[in-house]
């Protein structure tokens, strides 16, 4: 009997169960793909950081000895380098200009694998909706009662 009530419960809460709903609310999901609709249609969606990269602590451990790591570099390199214009910066420029085509040759494949994983997921969801469809159509056709299908 519970199974059948749940059935036919709204997608989205009318305002007469939001009083209940409350505490289940101000919980945050577990799952990333869980969300709350009434957010998104809202300016708080730019205020909530929860469940992005901004509140990892190992991206600011990592982001703090990068930069802790390029200025100890930086200021060894000003107190050791007597006269920076007899540096010999072709060889950097050589190398700079490599790893612009390697990087820019490892972006394209990354994009190009991102977009055909889009479009499976889009073809998926669109056999889905097709199979529904078919579904609806065939049980339509024996002649199920509309409240059934």
């Amino acid at each position: 009997m519970a199974s059948m009530d749940e059935e036919k419960k709204p997608l989205l809460a009318d305002e007469e169960g939001k009083a209940g709903d409350e505490e289940q609310e101000l919980q945050e999901p577990d799952d990333s793909m869980s969300y709350d609709a009434r957010k998104l249609v809202s300016f708080d969606v730019f205020k909530d950081l929860s469940g992005t990269v901004w509140t990892k602590s190992s991206l600011w451990k990592m982001m703090g000895m990068l930069v802790l790591i390029s200025l100890t570099v930086s200021i060894v390199v000003a107190c050791t380098l007597k006269d920076p214009s007899k540096l010999e910066v072709g060889k950097f420029q050589k190398i700079s200009g490599f790893l612009k085509v390697v990087v820019g040759l490892l972006l394209g494949f990354f994009l190009s694998n991102s977009v055909q994983r889009w479009y499976n997921c889009t073809n998926g969801f669109l056999e889905l909706f097709d199979a529904i469809r078919c579904l609806h159509m065939q049980l339509s056709a024996l002649g199920v009662p509309k409240e059934r299908i």
